[in-house]
């Protein structure tokens, strides 16, 4: 078993439901922002009669999402209260839970998360463009809360470069990797020009968030991990060295993607590209999949900027 599992707070189980909760997070934030920026752009192009039916897919993605959402949090709450208390089984956890939510910071920060995903669910029935930017704001505003639970804010607080950095690290990969399963819906849904143009309006906010992800990356790898002697040898390290790697796929398949399969769709044999569009973004999805899970990992872990 690799050493990172071991070392784990918590086990495996905590970190699972914490990347299901962080994943479905993103997926809320970034379908709510594909509606407001880029969606618009995309119906444009479009007759009444075929934006309804993608609309409709877009919605209940978010709805999916919010759903997934709210098992997670309730999963991870249980999980984390267990752990904070250093209890097992049902009975014990739920006896310690109310005095975790109450006397803890992770129970005051979660909470609140909570709430923001019950106002999310409010702002879903009203449709309107209104209601879609307030719904970004509202999972933005949850999704940058998440870096409360982090390193970042243990170590430096609020407002610290480190915490802001863990902030807009978490605000890029929304946008981009949440962006992903709305484009598919574009691409999969749209005629195969449309869909070129879906891919094509998405690219530019790609690489901003590209370009936030690596550069706050690189500041919690200089703070967090602290050497090349910690970055190879220690489990910290080790997961790190997973996730970058995870990065520059993810990366690879915007490239391949962006440059390569989706012009394709202006070509002869629509069909295939469309297909081939659809499947490249999948796995470009996975992956962001497993970037998550390997950040959440990563907090159940002592940084080892001190090796």
């Amino acid at each position: 078993m690799p050493s990172f599992i071991t070392a784990l707070q918590g086990g495996l189980p905590l970190v699972l439901a914490r990347a299901v909760f962080v994943a479905a997070l993103l997926s809320m934030n970034g379908t709510f922002v594909f509606r407001a920026l880029i969606a618009p752009k995309v119906f444009a192009q479009m007759s009444p009669v075929l934006v309804a039916p993608i609309e409709r897919a877009l919605f209940r993605l978010a709805w999916i999402s919010l759903a997934v959402a709210g098992v997670g949090i309730g999963v991870w709450i249980f999980l984390q209260a267990a752990d904070i208390a250093g209890v097992t089984g049902l009975g014990p956890t739920f006896a310690v839970l109310p005095e975790v939510l109450e006397y803890t910071q992770f129970g005051h920060l979660v909470l609140w998360q909570a709430g923001l995903l019950i106002l999310t669910g409010g702002l879903l029935w009203t449709r309107g463009p209104v209601g879609v930017i307030a719904a970004a704001i509202v999972t933005g505003t949850n999704v940058a809360m998440q870096g409360t639970h982090g390193h970042a804010m243990a170590m430096d607080g609020w407002f610290s470069p480190l915490f802001v950095a863990d902030g807009l690290h978490l605000l890029a990969a929304a946008c981009w990797v949440g962006g992903l399963l709305p484009l598919i819906l574009v691409v999969h849904l749209a005629e195969p020009e449309v869909g070129a143009i879906a891919a094509r309006w998405f690219s530019p906010m790609g690489k901003w968030c590209v370009g936030v992800l690596a550069g706050s990356a690189l500041i919690q790898g200089w703070v967090m991990v602290g050497s090349l002697t910690a970055l190879l040898n220690a489990p910290y390290g080790t997961l790190v060295l997973i996730k970058t790697a995870l990065f520059v796929v993810l990366f690879g398949f915007a490239v391949l993607n962006r440059y390569g399969l989706a012009p394709a769709l202006l070509r002869a044999g629509p069909e295939v590209a469309r297909r081939r569009l659809v499947r490249s973004i999948a796995a470009q999805t996975v992956a962001g999949c497993l970037a998550v899970l390997a950040a959440a990992a990563l907090s159940g872990l002592a940084p080892t900027m001190k090796m």
